[in-house]
């Protein structure tokens, strides 16, 4: 009986276990291929689709486009109506949050606060900052005040706010910097004086009449200050 040569069987199982993982990644390696040309005929249809149907909402787009655009001829061609003309456009400036009222029986830590705050602020671009934010804060809570039924608190908040807003100008005019007291910096300053015209005249109507002319008075003096800065 001859003797099992287990090296010449290691060999040969070794050869086709070799074989068998060759065919084996052969065929992942088609399949993976019918799978991506598969993908791509697919990306291509969709392709397709979505040009076709973009082509259809272009031709759409262009169809309200000419009909808007005729729109706009006819209503540039008509008379504008009065009341076209009444609307008032609102001034693009930011007024920051108010914090808490001058009717909360904290305020008045607030005021030492600020106050503190403003006399240790020596650098006059800071300086004029942080006056112009104490004005946009109180004419923010002069209208908060003044909706809440509290006119004669809100007209008292509105004065201490142009007071501030006053300062904040005499301060800008002061800054040496031209890199500092930009013209856009100026422009900024008018749409702040603007706006706070543009809040208090919204609230003229809830004031009463032995308060009215009170603001009135504010009103007309932001208004001055305004168009000294644009002058």
């Amino acid at each position: 009986m001859k003797k099992v040569n287990f090296k010449n069987l290691l060999t040969i199982f070794s050869a086709l276990i070799f074989g068998a993982s060759v065919v084996g990644i052969s065929i992942l390696q088609v399949s993976r291929g019918e799978v991506m040309a598969q993908d791509e005929e697919e990306v291509e249809v969709i392709g397709e689709k979505k040009t076709e149907e973009e082509l259809m909402i272009a031709s759409e787009d262009k169809g309200t486009e000419s009909a808007e655009e005729a729109e706009a001829t006819k209503s540039a061609e008509e008379p504008a109506s009065a009341e076209s003309f009444g609307e008032a456009k609102k001034v693009d400036y930011y007024l920051p949050y108010p914090g808490i009222l001058p009717d909360h029986p904290l305020y008045w830590l607030k005021m030492i606060r600020d106050r503190i705050m403003l006399a240790f602020t020596k650098n006059p671009v800071d300086r004029y900052g942080r006056l112009l934010l104490y004005a946009d804060k109180r004419v923010g809570a002069a209208k908060v005040l003044i909706e809440g039924n509290k006119a004669e608190l809100g007209v008292t908040t509105a004065t201490k706010a142009e007071k501030y807003l006053v300062q904040a100008i005499d301060q800008f005019k002061a800054i040496d910097d031209p890199g500092k007291a930009t013209p856009e910096e100026r422009q900024r300053l008018v749409k702040a004086a603007m706006k706070h015209e543009e809040v208090l005249t919204g609230v003229l109507d809830k004031v009463p009449d032995q308060s009215k002319s009170a603001l009135q008075e504010v009103i007309e003096k932001i208004k001055e200050n305004y168009q000294g800065l644009s002058d």
